[in-house]
Formats: C-alpha cells, sequence, structure tokens
C-alpha cells in the first residue's frame, strides 16, 4: 500500500511540473520612439501678424498686456496635441492644449504680468519639446530716446 500511495504522489508531482508553462523569453528593448512633433523654432513676442512674430522680444514691459508664444513646428503623424504650459515665477498659471493637424506655424498668447515667465511645450505624454523664458517689468517699455537737437553753430572767430 506504501508503494502505491509513493507511486500517486510521484505522479501528482511530475504532472504537476509538466503542465507548467515554460517562462517565456524575454522581449527585446523596445528602440526609442521617434518624436511625434520637434520644435524648430520657439519665441515669444508682442503679437502675431500674417503668422510671423512682431515684436519679439525676451524682457517686455508691464504694458505688452499680452505675450505671444510663436512655434514653428515639425509634425511626423498629425494630428499631434501639444501643450503650451505658462509659469509665472516657478508656477504654472495655465495651460493650453493646440491640436496641430499639419506642421507649421503655431502660437498661444496670454495676459501677463509683471514677474519671470516660462512658457514650455509639452507633448501629449508630457515630454519637454522645448521652453523660452521672458520678464514682464514693474515698469511700462522705456520710450525710445528723443532725437537731440542739433548743435549750436560755433561762434566766428575774426
Amino acid at each position: 500500500m506504501k508503494t502505491w500511495f509513493a507511486s500517486v504522489l510521484l505522479f501528482a508531482a511530475v504532472s504537476s511540473w509538466a503542465q507548467t508553462p515554460p517562462e517565456p523569453p524575454a522581449e527585446p528593448a523596445a528602440a526609442p520612439a521617434q518624436a511625434v512633433v520637434k520644435v524648430e523654432k520657439i519665441i515669444t513676442a508682442a503679437g502675431v501678424e500674417d503668422r510671423e512674430p512682431t515684436g519679439e522680444a525676451v524682457q517686455f514691459g508691464a504694458d505688452v498686456g499680452q505675450v505671444y508664444c510663436w512655434t514653428k513646428l515639425d509634425v511626423a503623424e498629425p494630428p499631434a496635441n501639444v501643450k503650451y504650459v505658462w509659469s509665472k515665477d516657478g508656477q504654472m498659471v495655465h495651460e493650453f492644449t493646440l491640436e496641430a493637424k499639419t506642421s507649421g506655424r503655431w502660437w498661444a498668447s496670454k495676459k501677463v504680468d509683471a514677474g519671470s515667465w516660462k512658457v514650455e511645450l509639452q507633448s501629449e505624454g508630457g515630454e519637454s519639446l522645448g521652453n523660452v523664458e521672458f520678464t514682464v517689468s514693474a515698469e511700462p517699455a522705456a520710450a525710445a530716446p528723443a532725437a537731440e537737437p542739433a548743435p549750436a553753430p560755433a561762434p566766428a572767430t575774426k
């Protein structure tokens, strides 16, 4: 009887081991994904006319009111969502998502006040694609210097 019982246990152990599936082979490491969106240019400006930035700057006076973040994007697989993340003095204050249906010139704008600003472009997954920093002073932009009067003619000598 003991022999029979030992045979049954041995059979159960072998059957259990035979039914355990082998470990699948490790998958090869995936190649890094190519960026769907590439930032070719990113700047800040006081305006946009005819799809081009006007008043490009990184320092603005308090009277600017609104700043534009103008970008030139290369979109490999349209459409692609791109986030413009606006931060003031290190704190995120606004996020705008753009659906870029083609490569080209795109922009977002924000009303701004005095402080240190940063606009970061991010992929849909939150990966940084590029950024630009600018400041807005508490004072209005300096006026153009007044034209200096022409010097007085030198006195005639005899």
